[in-house]
């Protein structure tokens, strides 16, 4: 893996991330675990009335978690962005990772070729953006309406 610093500890903590996503999935598809109680209501918006950037992240989480993409989307679609730029961090790297291990065996091979994506200060701006830009829209709604 020819990955630098970063995106290693990017893929361990990713690693972690799947595990823990993967024992909430579980548990909420199997009625065991309910996310939204997980959570105490957002402060910001029972004291301001107004929403925070963060409004929606747990209901975003258990509609990507129960395949209602389009809701989750819409109670938060930074979740849908991270959850999409997770899958092809981690899908992009495990490939590099297992190309790369037959890579002695098989230096012809053009999949060993293939580089993990790599982190760019972009793709967190473009974040940060989304949740700027989801929350001026839920409050100018709240605030005409």
């Amino acid at each position: 893996m020819q990955q630098n610093s970063t995106e290693k500890i990017f893929y361990k903590i990713g690693v972690i991330l799947f595990a823990g996503g993967l024992f909430f999935f579980i548990g909420q598809i199997s009625g065991l675990i309910n996310v939204t109680s997980l959570f105490p209501p957002c402060f910001f918006h029972a004291f301001t009335g107004y929403y925070c950037p963060g409004c929606g992240c747990t209901r975003a989480v258990k509609c990507l978690f129960s395949g209602d993409i389009i809701n989750s989307f819409l109670n938060n679609p930074t979740i849908l962005y991270f959850a999409i730029m997770y899958t092809i961090f981690m899908g992009s790297h495990t490939i590099e990772m297992v190309c790369k291990k037959g890579k002695r065996a098989a230096s012809s091979n053009p999949l060993t070729k293939i580089h993990g994506i790599r982190f760019r200060p972009i793709y967190v701006y473009i974040g940060l953006a989304i949740i700027l830009i989801q929350c001026a829209i839920k409050d100018y709604i709240l605030a005409t309406h």
